[in-house]
Order: structure tokens, then sequence, then C-alpha cells
């Protein structure tokens, strides 16, 4: 009886000390609530308040830039240059000016009608001392506008890196010849007569000689028959003192000569850039090969040092039957159980692009009628978009803005600033995929549950993120697939904490002694597990089911009865594999190199889609070019593994390639009106890709690049 009266005692005692333990656990989860929540605070004031500072300092400076004091407007204009202001896009045809990321306080966009301040114009920052290449750096690209501003030639030349050639820059200014003669050095005149050719030559002489000395003219057919004569024996005679006729018949044979001279040398000298490109791309690819098979051997031997189950290889044929059977079972409910309204009356959802996780969330909110709440789920949906401006961007969705809505919905909803979805430990960056927060609020995982319902019935692959064992609890396997086994347990628990599912891997291979329950399961009471392997497996499946399920089953049942509040679909889920399952939702997150490919329509497929395309009557060779980058595995020269997932992101919004594949697939088009400084356009709407004609594969691979780092801009890009 004693016994019993002192076991009952010391079970009494550890019960109050696991009580006390959980509410000190619960009280600081809170306090760390309440401490990121008024550290969001202090950060949007501290913005606020840096906003207002830079903006105080801008209205300081711009009277000091217009002022007649050299010396002053000077100092004023280092001082604009270190706030770092950009205005590089556009925004309803209006210059808009940003601050970019300053510390913890962000960056910020503003308009500067709307706050009343009127920025200097190109000729007022050129007399404070802006330079040509300042000018271009900060958008303004347009020679003949920068030639307005004041700049002279000379210092426009400094752009010719950006324009190719000297030549270029004096073309894209529209400068005359006498202008180039009367304002350039003999040097900078001989770099852009080295670039003509015969009829150019002939062209400039034509034009010059309309002032009433003729002395241009004669200039530079002085400087023509020096240029031309240069590596001859002895030089010709000044031309100043020859008839003009002479002159004349002169200049045709010495230009005759430089022409071919300079003809013959660029052809040696591309035939040697050719061979010097294909030895570099050759040990492009012995590198790369040498970098896979390292990678290959260290993921080898990774693999074989530990004891965490990698999900079950993908029958490929299989699957795909499976994922056939199951989309016309989702099509079938979706023929018979719409209403009409719900087939007939279109879903128009407004969502504010600085607001869009709040929004979405609250559209899918339940409604005050079961019956509207259903109806939602089924009726087809048109988006429209609101900038950070509060105007509403223009676009129709006929299906992409859809697309995008879900892809930027389940990409901020991780954040862990909105607190419904964690990581393992602080750092979620450690984490393969993330499992809701035990402390999130249940109404909003509840829409969330519906909106991935949503995206289920339609197709829409998540992407990455989410993580295994919240689609092994959607489908209602986890108790018999998960917790199986201690290694199916781990192999889970690894897409979440790859770390703590190493050390558990390691501790089943050497089972040591002085271990406590305690240690995986703090629930657990604080009993020693023997040194053995089945004992160990017992307390490795009790930390995994803890880690995964205990702490945060609230978060997943909320999550769960919104999946299946319409339509319940864990049976036909459950049927798949753990691999499949995965597949299915995430879509396919690895493309190779063929599966891009495969997702592009190429014009020289058939006669009437190159004659769509517009590419061959253009003489343009980008869909090659392109066809390469894709192909090409080097991150250096080619894409890359998430460069070809970026790229089909950006092309039609979506995140992951759903399961069969593209519906339509994506249409290349020559960009008609742009050249090769434009950057290439995009239709998600429609999976069309507007290329300009690029003229080098690099050009291409800069401009493709730039377009795809800005693929969540929306309608701000220029």
């Amino acid at each position: 009886r004693k016994e019993e009266v002192g076991e009952a005692q010391r079970w009494k005692v550890a019960e109050q000390k696991r009580r006390a333990e959980q509410r000190a656990a619960d009280q600081k989860r809170a306090q760390r609530a309440a401490e990121q929540q008024q550290r969001v605070a202090e950060q949007r004031a501290a913005q606020q308040k840096w906003r207002a500072e830079q903006l105080g300092k801008i209205a300081a400076l711009l009277p000091r830039l217009r002022c007649d004091d050299d010396a002053n407007r000077r100092e004023a204009f280092a001082e604009f240059k270190a706030l770092g202001l950009r205005s590089t896009f556009y925004h309803n045809g209006k210059r808009s000016c940003y601050f970019p990321p300053h510390g913890s306080c962000g960056s910020f966009v503003f308009d500067p009608s709307a706050e009343e301040l009127e920025m200097p114009t190109l000729l007022e920052l050129r007399r404070a001392g802006f330079t040509a290449s300042e000018a271009y750096n900060e958008g303004y690209r347009s020679l003949p506008e920068m030639r307005a501003a004041g700049y002279s030639l000379p210092q426009l030349l400094q752009l010719r890196s950006i324009y190719a050639s000297s030549l270029g820059v004096v073309r894209g200014c529209n400068a005359s010849w006498l202008e180039i003669a009367t304002e350039l050095t003999s040097e900078q005149f001989e770099s852009i007569v080295r670039e003509l050719k015969m009829d150019e030559l002939r062209g400039a002489l034509e034009s010059l000689g309309v002032d009433k000395s003729g002395r241009t003219k004669v200039t530079l057919i002085d400087r023509l028959l020096q240029f031309g004569w240069r590596t001859r024996a002895a030089p010709p005679a000044a031309a100043s003192g020859i008839d003009m006729l002479a002159e004349e018949a002169k200049q045709d044979v010495c230009a005759v000569a430089l022409s071919d001279e300079v003809e013959t040398l660029r052809a040696k000298l591309g035939v040697e850039q050719q061979a010097r490109k294909q030895q570099a791309d050759e040990v492009a690819l012995l590198q790369a090969a040498a970098q896979r098979a390292w990678q290959e051997s260290k993921r080898r031997e990774a693999a074989a040092s530990t004891l965490v189950v990698a999900a079950d290889e993908l029958d490929q044929g299989a699957f795909l039957r499976r994922f056939v059977a199951f989309r016309q079972y989702v099509e079938m409910l979706l023929q018979y159980l719409p209403s009409k309204t719900a087939r007939n009356k279109p879903w128009r959802l407004t969502v504010r692009r600085n607001q869009l996780c709040q929004d979405v969330v609250g559209h899918f909110s339940p409604a005050i009628k079961a019956a509207d709440t259903k109806l939602k789920l089924f009726q087809r949906t048109e988006v429209t978009f609101v900038d950070v401006h509060g105007s509403k961007e223009e676009g129709e969705d006929l299906g992409g803005l859809t697309v995008e809505l879900y892809s930027c919905f389940f990409r901020e909803v991780l954040l862990a600033d909105f607190g419904l979805f964690e990581g393992a430990g602080d750092d979620a960056s450690t984490s393969i995929g993330l499992l809701p927060s035990p402390t999130a609020d249940l109404q909003s995982m509840n829409n969330i549950g519906r909106i991935m319902c949503r995206c289920v019935l339609d197709d829409q692959p998540l992407g990455r993120g989410l993580g295994r064992f919240v689609f092994e609890f959607l489908a209602d396997a986890h108790e018999w697939r998960v917790f199986k086994d201690v290694h199916s347990a781990l192999a889970v628990l690894s897409d979440f904490d790859p770390e703590l599912s190493q050390r558990w891997a390691q501790l089943l291979v050497q089972p040591p002694a002085g271990l406590t329950l305690d240690l995986f399961d703090p629930d657990a009471a604080e009993e020693e597990v023997p040194p053995e392997s089945a004992a160990l497996e017992r307390a490795v499946l009790a930390g995994c089911r803890h880690k995964l399920l205990t702490i945060r089953e609230a978060s997943l049942r909320a999550l769960c009865d919104g999946f299946t509040e319409t339509i319940d679909l864990r049976l036909q889920l459950g049927a798949l594999s753990a691999a499949e399952l995965l597949r299915m939702l995430r879509g396919n997150t690895e493309l190779s190199c063929e599966e891009l490919l495969a997702c592009f329509a190429w014009p020289d497929a058939s006669v009437s889609a190159e004659a769509k395309a517009g590419f061959a009557a253009a003489g343009s060779d980008a869909p090659r070019y392109l066809r390469e980058i894709i192909l090409d595995e080097s991150p250096e020269t080619g894409l890359g593994s998430l460069g070809r997932l970026h790229l089909l992101e950006w092309a039609t919004a979506l995140t992951a390639l759903p399961c069969g594949g593209l519906k339509d697939p994506i249409n290349l088009k020559l960009y008609e009106g742009a050249d090769e400084h434009d950057l290439p356009n995009v239709h998600t709407c429609t999976h069309e890709v507007h290329l300009p004609p690029y003229a080098t594969r690099e050009q291409l691979r800069a401009k493709l690049l730039l377009a795809v780092e800005h693929r969540h801009d929306g309608f701000q890009i220029e």
C-alpha cells in the first residue's frame, strides 16, 4: 500500500512538473510572438521615419541643385547621389522614384508629384556634374534626350561599350558629320572612320562640305588618306594642296583598300574568336563533368552513411496511369457537382500585391451560407491585382493571373512573418519543407486548406515549400505510412529537420547508454532508454511523432478540415505512393533540360509556325540561341537546375511543372519594334514569349536572366 501511494505521489509530482514546463513553454512562445510583433511595429516605425527623413533631405537639396553657384550646386549633387535614390522604371507613363533597401528599413517607392517634389531634369543634373554613364545607369537611355540636355559627343562616347562601338553612339545621337568632325579629336574621329564601309564613307563625304569654306570635307579627305596610307611606304601629299577632284579619286581608292583590309582583318578575328570560344566551351564542359562526378560521389557517400530512407522511386508509367485516373475522377466531380450559377458566374477577386496573403485568405473565408462557400470552390476566377500605389494593374485574366495568384500566395504565406508555418529551429532555411506552426491561427489554416483543395481541382501545383508530412496528413496516410516504422518516420522528418533526422539515424547505428525518453519526446516520462536497437527505435519513433504531429495537431486538423470541407479526396490521394503524392501536389520541381525544352512550341517545327513567329522574316536566330541556352546545363553559360525552374515560372507563372505537362505550350514570337537593348516580354495567360532580335547568344542570355530575375514584379517591369 505504501509503495502504491509513493508511486502515485511520484506520478503526481512528475505530472505537475510536466504541466509547469508546458505552461512555461507556452508563455515563452507567446512572449516570442509578442516580441516579433513589437519588432515588426518598430521596423515599420523606423521605415516611416526613414522615409520622412529621406524625403526631407530631397526637398532641402532641390533648391541647391538649381542655384547658380557652381560649387554649391556640385556639393548638393554629391549629397544627392549619396542618398542612393533611383528612378529606373515607369508607372502609368510617369517616372517613379525609389530608395533601395537600407538596413532593416527595406525599400520604398514614391511618386514625386504626389509628394509635391519637382525632381531635377537631366539638364539640371548635367550642370551639377551628372556624367553620361551615370545618366544611362539611372534610366536615361535616349541618346537624343541626353544630347538635348547638353552632353557633348566626347562625353557620350563613354557609352560606346553599351552601344557596341563609337559609331553606334554617333548613330544613336543622330549627329551630323559636320558635328562629328568639329567636336571629336583626331583619334576619336579615326575610331569612327575605321568602322565605316565604302558606301558609308561616300555618304559621309557627300554630306560634308555644306559649310562655305569646304574645310570640313577637305579635313575628312586628308584624314582618310592618312589613315588609309599609314602602313604604306610613303604617305601622299597633303590633301589641302591637291585639286578636289584628284582628292576624291584618291579617297575612293583609299576607301576601297581600307574596306578590303578591314574585312580581311575582321574575318581573321572572327575565325580566331570562334576557335577560342570552342576551346573555352570544351574546357567548361570538362569542368562541369568533373563537378557533376564529384557531386555524385559525395551524394553516394552521404546516402551510404545514413539510415534515413528516402522516398520510394517514382515509376513514371504507373504514376501517369494513376494520375490520369485521378484527374478523370476530379473532372467527373467538376461536371456534376457545380450548380448552373457556379458554371456561368465568375468569381472576381481583387488582390493588393502588398497585402496579397491577407486578401487571398480573406476571399476564401467561409461565407454566411454554406452554399456560397461551396460555390466559390467551383466558380471560374477572374483576378485583378492592385499595385503598391493603389491602382489596378492592366491585364485580363485568361488563366495566367489566377496561376500567378496561387504561386505568389504559396511563396509568401510560408514566410515567418505571418506565423502560420515554421521550419526547424530559428533558421527555417535548413528545412526542405515547412509545417504548420503550433501557434498558427486556426481559421487562417482552415482557409488555406480550402485554397489547397481549389489548387488540386484546378491541377495547380503547389511547388516547393510545404513539407511532405502535410501531404501525408491530408491524404490520411500518416499513421500507416509515416509512423509504421522508424525509417519511414526519419525519411519524412528529414524533409522538415535534416540535421535532427541525421543525428537520430546515427544513434540507431550505435545505440549509446544513458539516453532518456524525454530527450526524444518532451511530453514523455524521464525514463532511461535501454541501449538496444528495438528500444531506441521506439524512442526515435516517438520523437518523430512529437516533432511532426503532436505539437501541431490542431493546426494540421484545421488545415485538413478546410481541405475536405466540400470534396473529400483523402481516399483517392491515399491510394498513391509517397513519391507519387509529392509529385502530384508539389509538381515537378526538378526540371531537366529535355523537360523544359518540351514545354516550348519551336518555330522550326513547321513552315506555318515559322512564318507566324516572325523570326525568319527578320533574319533573327533568337529561337536557336534560346534552345542552346536551355540545353546548356552549366549555370555559367546556360541556366542550371534552378534557372530552368525560374524560366518556367517567368513564362507561365507556375512554380512547378504540372504532372500532365502544360495544357498549352509556350509560343515564341518576334518582339516587333524592340532591339537588343530591350528585355524580352511575356504573356502568361496565353503562354507567349516575345524575343527581340538579339544578335548573339550572350545578349539573349543576359537579357533573359535579367527579366527572369524580376519575374515577381508584375506589370511594373519595363
